[in-house]
């Protein structure tokens, strides 16, 4: 399991954890770890999207595991503390590199889980977009991110 750790910043209270321009970006399969490094309690509201709904508080020095299992833009504001309220937005772009993969290389590459590609590094992956290997990758128009994501579903 990949984990990705975020604090709660001490201070935060009521306030946001973050903002879209300073987002936190997960794969789905990852793990997101909020930490609570504030001095009140936190409860991370999600409505199911991109994990479950925190179930308890966590008290300062506590962490949520948030386990990502579906895709979502930072954008979206549904996100926030459900003890401090929608002030409180949480910022978190989700990414589902198995789902991008489906749409735009298993044409190419057959299925994730017999690909040729298996366990391909996100550089490998960016220098084949970019060389235009085979003739076609070039028409390829992902994000740094989105490749990053492929690149995490291919080495599972």
């Amino acid at each position: 399991d990949v984990i990705v750790p975020f604090s709660i910043k001490a201070g935060t209270a009521n306030g946001p954890y973050n903002t879209v321009a300073t987002k936190v970006t997960v794969y789905v399969g990852q793990t997101l770890q909020i930490i609570n490094n504030d001095t009140v309690n936190h409860q991370l509201h999600t409505g199911g999207n991109p994990c479950p709904h925190q179930p308890n508080a966590s008290a300062p020095g506590q962490m949520y595991n948030c386990v990502i299992t579906a895709a979502r833009l930072a954008t979206n504001t549904n996100i926030y503390d459900h003890i401090a309220g929608t002030s409180a937005v949480f910022a978190v772009e989700a990414i589902d590199g198995r789902a991008i993969y489906a749409s735009t290389c298993q044409g190419c590459h057959g299925p994730l889980a017999t690909s040729v590609k298996r366990n391909r590094t996100f550089l490998q992956i960016k220098t084949a977009i970019s060389s235009n290997q085979g003739g076609v990758m070039g028409t390829i128009a992902l994000s740094d991110d989105q490749i990053k994501a492929i690149s995490f579903s291919l080495g599972r």
